[in-house]
């Protein structure tokens, strides 16, 4: 069985310190890029068709709402190279 490749979820959206405050024990990283890509893009897609989240169809728009948060992704990559 092979290891799944790990998912470049582009790192934090909003960096936050390590710590969000200086006696606190828990660690606060924020939301992830890819996560914050996928909310927008779901975003718009309920926009356009507002019945999409409420039934059978809302797990494909979630998948499909991640699946564009991983090109923006890829595609912010390949800008940043040129």
């Amino acid at each position: 069985m092979t290891t799944p490749k790990p998912i470049d979820d582009g790192g934090p959206a909003f960096p936050l310190p390590e710590k969000l405050y200086e006696h606190s024990e828990i660690p606060a990283f924020g939301l992830s890029l890819r996560d914050y890509f996928a909310a927008k893009a779901m975003q718009g897609f309920l926009a356009a068709n507002k019945e999409a989240g409420c039934n059978e169809n809302a797990k494909h728009v979630a998948f499909c709402a991640y699946y564009h948060a991983d090109e923006m992704i890829r595609a912010r990559k390949e800008l940043a190279s040129e």
